[in-house]
C-alpha cells in the first residue's frame, strides 16, 4: 500500500528542537513521541485493512502509554461507538461498554464525541478529551448530576486512570482512543494532549480507510450481482467501444474477464462487416433518443466458433452524450436449433397439422394438404391455380439464390410462419407453414418484460454508478457526510438489484423445473427477524410487529428459499402501507402445517385484482403509496416456491381494511 502521511493529505512534524519538549509545564520524551508517530507511519504504510492497522495502533498507544488497556472506538451511521479494537479490558466489562448509543445513553464517552465537554472542568482538557487520574477520588468530589453521567463502570472495574481522546476528521469525531489502567496516575495530561494530535492524524487516515473499504463493498457487491448472472455483462467506453469490466459470465464467449478488459469488442464478432453493423444500430438507436437498444447478433466465441445472440444494450450519458454502454449479451443457439427443427416439416406432408404445398417456378400450386386450405383461401386460389404476384416472386427469389426465403402472413386468427425451400433441379418450391401466434405473442411479451427489466435495472444501476463515480471523483472536496450519503445510496441501491435479479432468477429456474430445494430443520424465528432486519434497511418508516411463539414444531425448509418469500411479502406490505403503518408477521402451528401471514394496514384489495394477484408483471398501483419500483415478480415468485415446498399461499382482504397474506409451510415428519 506504502503510503504515507503526506499522501493521506496530512502535515505532521513532532519537535525536534531538544530532547525534551514543554506541555503546559510538563515534559514529555520527544523521542516518544517520535517513536509513536513513526510507528503510526509505518502501521499504515504495512497495513491493507481496516483491522490490521486498528490492532497495530492499540499496541503503539499501549506501548507509548505504558498503560494497561487501550480500546478504539469508531462511529458507525447507525449513532452507535461500539469498539473496533481493543485490548486489555476485561470480557465483563467490553459486553457492558459496547453497545453504547449516542442517541440514547449519556455518560462522558457520549459528551466527547458529541464535544460536549468543558475545559474548566477538572476531567475535560482544552482539547476536548476526558481524563481521570482517580476515578473513585473523581465520583466522590462531583455533583450527583455530574456522577450520573459517568455511568460509572470503569469505577466499578476499578479502572481509576481513564482517558476518552477524539479522533477527528476536519469538524467531526469519528471515534475515540479509549485508555484505562487499575493504577492512580497512570495516564499523564501531557500524553493524552500529544494523543490529542495524534488523533487528528488518526481520524484522517480512518477516514481514507473508511470510504476506501465502502466503496470496496459497493464494487465487490456490484460485481457478484453481475457474476450471478447467466448471461455476459460488459461495459465499454464510447465511442472507441473499449471493453471496461466484464463479468465471469463472459465466458460464454471463450474469453476470461481480464483477457477482454483494454481491448475493443471487435474481439467478439466474426467479422469486420458484423462489428460495423452493431456499430450502426447503436448509432441509430442513439440518434432516435432511445436509452435501450435489443437485437440480435452474430458473435464468435474465442475458439472462432460464431453463435447467435441477443443483446440488450444500455446507454449512460453525460452531458447529453452516451459515454458508455453496457450491454447483456444471452447465447440464443440452442433456442435457434429448436425452431430450426420445428420448421422441418417435409415429412408425411398430408398428416401434418401445418401447411405444406408444392408450388411450380410459375407460380402454380402443385400440391397442397388439408392444413393448408385456410391459407389457399386467403390467396383466393387451389390446386392447380396461380398464386399471387407477391408471392410467385418470391418463389422466384428462392430459386434464383438456391436458397430458402421466408415470410409471414395472417390467416384468419393466427400467423403463419413461412418457408420457400427450393429444390433446383426440379424447378419448384416446397412451401412449410408453421402456426406462430403463440410465438409472436411469446415475443412481444419478451420485449415487453425486456424493456421493463431495462428500466428497472437502469434506475439502481445510475444511483449506483453516479454514487461510486462521484466518490471516485470529487472525493477530496465531499464531506464526510456527503461521502457516507453517497456510498449508502449505493449500497440500497445495489440491495434492491440484487432482490429484483433474485426474484429473476428464481423464475427462471421455476420456468425450466430446475428449481432445486435445500430442505434441513431451520430456526423460524431467526429467519423471520434476520428478514425483518433486512427490509428496515430500506424502510425505517415502518412499524414491525413479530407474533412467532418462541417454541414451534419442527419444519423442514430451504431457509435462503424461506428468506425470499417472507422478504417479497414484507416488502410488499411496506409498499402498500402508510408511514407509520404497521405491518405484523405471524406465524403459528395449525394440524400439519406452519402458517405464515404477513399483515398490512394498505387501503386493501378488491377481489377482481385478488384474483390476479399470483401472475406475472401484476401490481396493484392504485393501492401504492410509494414511488419504489418493482417487475411485479414477487408473487409470482412466493408462490413458485411455496408450491415447491408442498404449500399454499392466498391473501385475504377488504378494500379500506388491509391485506393478510398467508402461506404454509409442512410440518416434519418423525
Amino acid at each position: 500500500m506504502s503510503i504515507s502521511g503526506k499522501k493521506r493529505g496530512v502535515a505532521w512534524e513532532p519537535s525536534n528542537s531538544s530532547s525534551r519538549v514543554s506541555l503546559e509545564g510538563t515534559t514529555v520524551s520527544a523521542q516518544a513521541e517520535r517513536d509513536l508517530l513513526v510507528g503510526i507511519l509505518e502501521t499504515l504504510s504495512q497495513s491493507r485493512q481496516m483491522n490490521e492497522y486498528l490492532e497495530r495502533l492499540i499496541e503503539q498507544v499501549r506501548n507509548y502509554l505504558g498503560c494497561r488497556c487501550v480500546g478504539i472506538r469508531l462511529l458507525d451511521d447507525d449513532g452507535n461507538i461500539p469498539y473496533a479494537s481493543y485490548t486489555g479490558f476485561s470480557q465483563e466489562f467490553y459486553e457492558s461498554e459496547s453497545p453504547l448509543s449516542i442517541k440514547s445513553d449519556k455518560c462522558m464517552c457520549i459528551n466527547v464525541i458529541r464535544q460536549n465537554t468543558d475545559p474548566t472542568l477538572p476531567f475535560y482538557t482544552k482539547g476536548g478529551s476526558f481524563l481521570s487520574s482517580s476515578t473513585t477520588k473523581l465520583l466522590a468530589s462531583v455533583s450527583e448530576e455530574t456522577k450520573g453521567q459517568t455511568r460509572n463502570v470503569c469505577n466499578e472495574h476499578g479502572y481509576e486512570s481513564v482517558a476518552l481522546v477524539p479522533m477527528r476528521h476536519k469538524d467531526k469525531i469519528l471515534g475515540l482512543i479509549h485508555l484505562a489502567d487499575k493504577g492512580e496516575n497512570k495516564i499523564p495530561l501531557e500524553r493524552v494532549q500529544f494523543l490529542e494530535r495524534v488523533g487528528t492524524y488518526i481520524g484522517e487516515v480512518l477516514h481514507t480507510f473508511m470510504a476506501e473499504e465502502e466503496l470496496k463493498r459497493s464494487r465487490d457487491y456490484l460485481k457478484k450481482l453481475t457474476d450471478s448472472m447467466g448471461d455476459a455483462v460488459f461495459s465499454v467506453k464510447m465511442p472507441k467501444r473499449v471493453i471496461e469490466w466484464a463479468n465471469d459470465s463472459i465466458k460464454l464467449t471463450g474469453y476470461k474477464p481480464e483477457e477482454c478488459i483494454g481491448k475493443t469488442t471487435k474481439l467478439f464478432y466474426p467479422d469486420e462487416r458484423e462489428f460495423l453493423t452493431f456499430g450502426d444500430k447503436l448509432k441509430s438507436a442513439i440518434a432516435e433518443g432511445k436509452d435501450v437498444l435489443h437485437t440480435e447478433q452474430l458473435l464468435k466465441r474465442k475458439n472462432g466458433e460464431v453463435f447467435p445472440s441477443e443483446i440488450t444494450a444500455t446507454f449512460f450519458k453525460e452531458k447529453g452524450k452516451v459515454v458508455r454502454v453496457t450491454s447483456i449479451v444471452r447465447d440464443v443457439t440452442e433456442r435457434k436449433r429448436a425452431e430450426e427443427k420445428i420448421q422441418s416439416l417435409a415429412k408425411f406432408p398430408s398428416e401434418n397439422p401445418n401447411p405444406v404445398l408444392r408450388i411450380a417456378k410459375d407460380g402454380t400450386v402443385l400440391y397442397a394438404n388439408k392444413a393448408s386450405l385456410p391459407l389457399l383461401d386467403v390467396w383466393r386460389c387451389q390446386v392447380g391455380q396461380l398464386l399471387p404476384d407477391y408471392w410467385r416472386k418470391l418463389i422466384l427469389d428462392a430459386l434464383g439464390s438456391r436458397s430458402s426465403k421466408n415470410a409471414e402472413v395472417e390467416c384468419g386468427d393466427c400467423t403463419l410462419s413461412l418457408t420457400f425451400a427450393p429444390v433446383v433441379d426440379a424447378e419448384y418450391v416446397n412451401l412449410y407453414g408453421l402456426d406462430i401466434t403463440e410465438h409472436k405473442k411469446l415475443d412481444q411479451l419478451k420485449d415487453e418484460f425486456i424493456s421493463f427489466v431495462s428500466h428497472e435495472l437502469r434506475s439502481p444501476l445510475t444511483v449506483i454508478t453516479g454514487a461510486v463515480n462521484t466518490v471516485m471523483t470529487e472525493g477530496e472536496r465531499l464531506s464526510p457526510e456527503e461521502t457516507r450519503q453517497l456510498l449508502k445510496d449505493a449500497s440500497l441501491e445495489a440491495d434492491l438489484l440484487s432482490h429484483l435479479l433474485s426474484n429473476l432468477v428464481e423464475l427462471s429456474r421455476a420456468q425450466a423445473d430446475r428449481l432445486f430445494l435445500h430442505a434441513e430443520v431451520i430456526r423460524v424465528r431467526k429467519v423471520v427477524q434476520g428478514t425483518i432486519e433486512e427490509v428496515k434497511r430500506q424502510s425505517s418508516a415502518r412499524q414491525f410487529i413479530v407474533d412467532v411463539p418462541r417454541k414451534l414444531p419442527p419444519v423442514h425448509a430451504d431457509e435462503l428459499r424461506l428468506e425470499r418469500i417472507l422478504y417479497n411479502l414484507i416488502e410488499n406490505a411496506v409498499k402498500y402501507s402508510p408511514e407509520g403503518g404497521e405491518i405484523r408477521v405471524s406465524v403459528k402451528p395449525e394440524g400439519e402445517h406452519l402458517v405464515f401471514g404477513v399483515s398490512d394496514q394498505g387501503i386493501g384489495i378488491s377481489l377482481s385484482d385478488q384474483a390476479k394477484l399470483f401472475g406475472p408483471f401484476q401490481r396493484i398501483e392504485e393501492s401504492r403509496l410509494d414511488d419504489a419500483g418493482g417487475l411485479g415478480l414477487g408473487l409470482l415468485v412466493c408462490r413458485r416456491l411455496v408450491e415447491a415446498h408442498g404449500g399454499r399461499i392466498w391473501v385475504e382482504s377488504e378494500p379500506g381494511k388491509g391485506s393478510t397474506f398467508f402461506f404454509t409451510l409442512p410440518l416434519s415428519r418423525s
